[in-house]
């Protein structure tokens, strides 16, 4: 009789542990994210984004919950296979691996200038910690097991809750891209042994070991996956621009894809002006000259060879420029070749909107250009100035009209920045152009 009792006690026990229709679990978001099958199913180009600190502002959580947050949010963003994830919270003890090529230690250790940035940081806090959450009951009561066997069974109607507020932030602005609000509960009545496994495809971090098969466990994963949904929904498509390899993506974001309407109007092909001021390809210089003409701040430059044509190389970062002036109405031509994405072209002349082109894509004064994902070659920069307007093109399509700026300088610059040659870290310029309308 006494072996029957235990034997439909333990029976109780292993029925209780697993989920039936009294188990509760919520999620709150404060904006609406991408779905599961949305994000598994995803296979386009990648973002990259580093997780920050997460700081503690609930009372009854303390600094490592923080820490777990933030190891766990690095492991779901990687899974989610829309993100290259960078490492943050171990720089230094990458830098080590550096220094030991540096002290002669290791023969091929990492060279410095290898390291990839993070276009989008991820923070936020823990606002709410509550794993005995008294919002619905809790409690409950132990049931001693007779004889040898020892221990208890706890029949216990547990609640437990967790918010927390998360921040996108683009690192080269500091602008704010997104903020929300994610919220987890969990309620279960079960009769189980104390303690068991875990819960979900993301291992516990710091602080939440304690919690694992608690309702705590079920809310903190329950979160998560809302929260990676609200993220891969707040970030921009501009920003999904590469590779798994690290490399511009030749592949489009089609969220939020605009398509034309088939109308063309004067500004949306560009024709250079009728009266050249200006004009420069390096034919007349042999290979390995300095050309003339040119103030050279803080590099060095010289005429290069490629797909047979004459460019000004940079060997070093710097900038170059010289006087070229205009009188009225003007256009400006030229093409580059930057095949590393973390090599960049910041150009300015005249009155025209300082124009970057780094990371495969293109900021005018200041703004990201959205939709573009410029592949790997060879490309046409042209700008149209007429009036107090600028329109700019690339390879022979209008990207942006932008207005012109009060101040009017002749300088015509070019600058090279993230330039290394012998990592294949090149820029190469011609076809320079400058001409007026009629």
């Amino acid at each position: 009789m006494l072996k029957k009792f235990i034997s439909l006690l333990f029976a109780s026990v292993l029925f209780a542990s697993c989920p039936t229709r009294g188990a509760e679990v919520k999620t709150k978001v404060t904006t609406g994210g991408a779905s599961a099958s949305d994000i598994v199913s995803y296979s386009g180009p990648k973002a990259r984004i580093a997780v920050g600190s997460f700081e503690v502002k609930a009372g009854k959580a303390y600094g490592r919950i923080g820490d777990g947050m933030q190891e766990m949010l690095i492991d779901s963003l990687f899974k989610t296979n829309r993100f290259i994830v960078l490492e943050k919270a171990a720089v230094e003890e990458l830098k080590g691996e550096y220094e030991l090529g540096e002290s002669g230690w290791a023969a091929d250790a990492p060279e410095k200038g290898t390291f990839e940035t993070a276009d989008i940081l991820l923070t936020g806090a823990i606002t709410a910690f509550e794993p005995d959450y008294q919002g619905k009951g809790g409690g409950g009561i132990v049931i001693p097991i007779p004889l040898k066997i020892g221990g208890g069974l706890k029949i216990e109607k547990k609640e437990a809750y967790i918010a927390a507020s998360i921040r996108l932030v683009d690192v080269r602005t500091r602008r704010i891209i997104k903020t929300g609000t994610v919220e987890g509960y969990s309620s279960k009545s079960s009769l189980g042994v104390i303690g068991g496994g875990l819960i979900g495809g993301v291992a516990l971090g710091a602080g939440f070991e304690s919690y694992q098969n608690t309702p705590m466990e079920k809310a903190v994963m329950v979160m998560l996956d809302n929260a990676i949904g609200e993220i891969v929904s707040s970030v921009p498509a501009d920003y999904y621009r590469y590779t798994s390899e690290g490399k511009p993506s030749t592949v489009q974001p089609t969220s939020g894809e605009k398509k034309g309407l088939g109308i063309i109007g004067g500004q949306d092909t560009f024709a250079p002006g009728q009266n050249s001021i200006f004009s420069e390809d390096f034919n007349k210089y042999d290979v390995g000259a300095i050309p003339e003409g040119w103030i050279i701040a803080d590099t060095s430059v010289e005429v290069a060879l490629y797909e047979g044509k004459k460019w000004l190389r940079f060997l070093k970062m710097g900038r170059v420029q010289r006087k070229i002036k205009v009188s009225g109405d003007y256009s400006v031509e030229l093409t580059f070749f930057a095949p590393d994405p973390q090599t960049s072209l910041p150009f300015k002349y005249a009155n025209l909107p300082e124009t970057v082109i780094e990371n495969g894509s293109i900021r005018i004064a200041g703004n990201l250009i959205p939709g573009i994902n410029m592949e790997e070659g060879v490309h046409h920069l042209a700008f149209s100035k007429k009036g107090d307007r600028a329109v700019i093109f690339l390879d022979g399509k209008r990207i942006y009209i932008a207005d012109t700026e009060s101040a009017f300088s002749e300088n015509f610059i070019i600058t090279a920045k993230g330039i290394d040659i012998n990592q294949g870290k090149e820029l190469i310029v011609s076809e320079m152009r400058v001409s007026e309308y009629k």
